[in-house]
């Protein structure tokens, strides 16, 4: 293996991502509002996923392991769900994840299934086909659905805060006084 030299925004960027797995495994070692807790786990980890593919494209490591090529595509589309139902789940300690639930993933299913075909290529074929996407070569199928993880993620960023708002005034509706109430 080839000498990794980093600069001081890789660094930076890999000392997160260790920090964000510190997080991940506190947040999972918690026993209260076990389904809050685990959420917001998850979430820490895909934004670890995602700060450390950073170091992973720009360090040149995916050429030395080029078969985690692709991975941190889906994590964007994980990010807004998470935050929503991490705010419903911290919120009403009696909501359980559902199958309906479920429904909230049904965009990175499908970013998953566009990007599946890449996932079983050869190393060499996953380095060509990154230098062709670098060049501007990005297949169709995938230009078409990447705009729509910024739908998603200001779609989700929306219904958190209406949702936050209303369980506000459901809040200040239920409590006469709500000075010893903390919704932050």
């Amino acid at each position: 293996m080839a000498s990794l030299t980093l600069d001081w925004i890789q660094i930076a960027q890999v000392v997160s991502a260790l920090q964000g797995l510190l997080l991940t495994g506190v947040l999972i070692a918690q026993r209260r509002n076990v389904t809050a807790n685990r959420l917001l786990a998850t979430l820490m980890a895909t934004f670890t996923i995602y700060l450390a593919s950073g170091v992973y494209y720009s360090a040149g490591i995916v050429r030395e392991w080029p078969h985690l090529f692709g991975v941190s595509y889906q994590m964007p589309w994980v990010f807004g769900p998470l935050v929503y139902l991490y705010a419903v789940a911290a919120s009403d300690r009696a909501w359980r994840f559902d199958r309906r639930t479920l429904l909230h993933f049904v965009p990175v299913t499908i970013s998953v299934l566009a990007m599946s075909p890449y996932y079983i290529m050869s190393g060499a074929r996953k380095l060509a086909l990154l230098e062709s996407w670098r060049a501007g070569d990005m297949p169709l199928h995938l230009e078409l659905l990447d705009p729509f993880k910024y739908v998603s993620g200001i779609t989700y960023s929306i219904a958190t805060i209406l949702y936050l708002r209303g369980h506000r005034k459901r809040i200040e509706h239920s409590y006469s006084n709500t000075e010893n109430v903390n919704l932050r």
